[in-house]
């Protein structure tokens, strides 16, 4: 087991030059107290990992507490699956099963190099058990390998993963697999809790823009989930926050309201068809 750990040190001390850049003392990185996100984007080599730690709405959960140990998938883990994929799973729609698998990602406990070194299992924030141990001459983490370890933070630990873990999704496939108009409803949520903060901080032009991102992908999803009236509105308000008389101020609320309306007749359009679904044949 020793001759293990001498191994482990070996192998987090020339990854971490190659991933991070340098080998930071144990000291320096509890001077700086970052936490698991602040080290994540020191980093620089987990852009697309915290992209889709935002887009999932776990940054705050990252920044909680803990203590957590994070399997972190590099940037080039998520490029092996593919730009369609990470595009898809981007998507505010596939939400939930983003969030599922970056909940496998962590364990609710700190977990070092002499821990995941030796042959066990913990679960994860999803409820699953990942596996870890040495094998085949490296330590590995289910189906990944570890690449570099024990990178500290305040409120936990993040080990580097050659790539991204997939959890046994039936377990939650009635959470994922959400109606069209619901994961509209969704979207709206989001863009409203991304852009309202914007807003109230006196940027309307940003907040703006995250609104007309979202009202793009509504009009999109077309008469598949979409009332005709929505559509129509949603429409007009794209074309009144693209008139360059228009202000900043103007555009958003505009936007807004068209966003406001839109989720009000997608619960209505959600409220019928649950009551044509659970309405009794004539006797």
């Amino acid at each position: 087991m020793k001759t293990a750990r001498t191994v482990c040190a070996a192998i987090a001390a020339l990854v971490s030059v190659f991933v991070l850049g340098f080998v930071e003392p144990a000291s320096a990185q509890r001077a700086r107290g970052g936490d698991i996100v602040d080290v994540a984007k020191s980093a620089g080599s987990f852009e697309t990992l915290l992209a889709a730690v935002e887009a999932a709405g776990l940054t705050d959960a990252l920044r909680g507490e803990g203590p957590f140990t994070v399997f972190a998938p590099t940037d080039a883990a998520f490029e092996r699956l593919g730009d369609d994929a990470i595009t898809d799973l981007l998507r505010p729609s596939n939400r939930p099963k983003l969030r599922a698998i970056l909940a496998y990602h962590v364990v609710p406990e700190r977990l070092t190099s002499s821990d995941i070194v030796q042959p066990g299992a913990r679960t994860t924030l999803l409820e699953q058990p990942v596996a870890f141990g040495f094998t085949n001459g490296s330590i590995e983490v289910g189906s990944a390998g570890v690449r570099a370890v024990d990178i500290n933070a305040s409120n936990g630990v993040i080990h580097v993963i050659d790539e991204v873990l997939i959890p046994d999704l039936s377990a939650i496939e009635s959470q994922i697999s959400v109606s069209p108009a619901e994961r509209c409803r969704e979207l709206i949520a989001l863009a409203i809790e991304r852009g309202a903060p914007l807003f109230n901080d006196g940027s309307p032009t940003a907040c703006a823009a995250v609104y007309e991102v979202a009202a793009e992908a509504l009009l999109e999803l077309g008469s598949e989930a979409i009332p005709q009236d929505a559509t129509r509105e949603l429409a007009g308000a794209l074309r009144t926050a693209r008139d360059r008389h228009t202000s900043p101020t103007n555009a958003a609320w505009a936007l807004r309201r068209a966003l406001d309306r839109t989720f009000l007749s997608l619960g209505e359009s959600m409220s019928r068809t649950a009551q044509a679904e659970n309405a009794q044949p004539d006797a």
